[in-house]
């Protein structure tokens, strides 16, 4: 949190109470991340949008997902 904190007030353009806002935001979404598959930082734009996609790639991937179309695929052969 101490990293977090000290970017925000590197940038300069942070009041002392939205400082303290965004600080508290952080730590419930913090809270909030071991309801989720995934977890993307968005410290810079494109490793954020890599890791994004990255993400639905091996979404796409998934065996449920590849199983569902192979079966479906066998019942179009018969």
């Amino acid at each position: 949190m101490e990293e977090l904190k000290n970017r925000i007030v590197g940038r300069g353009t942070e009041t002392d109470d939205s400082i303290t806002n965004r600080m508290t935001v952080a730590t419930e979404e913090i809270d909030m991340m071991e309801h989720y598959d995934y977890v993307v930082v968005n410290d810079e734009v494109e490793l954020a949008c890599d890791r994004i996609q990255a993400i639905v790639l091996a979404e796409h991937c998934k065996k449920e997902r590849k199983i569902k179309q192979y079966r479906k695929l066998l019942k179009e052969v018969k």
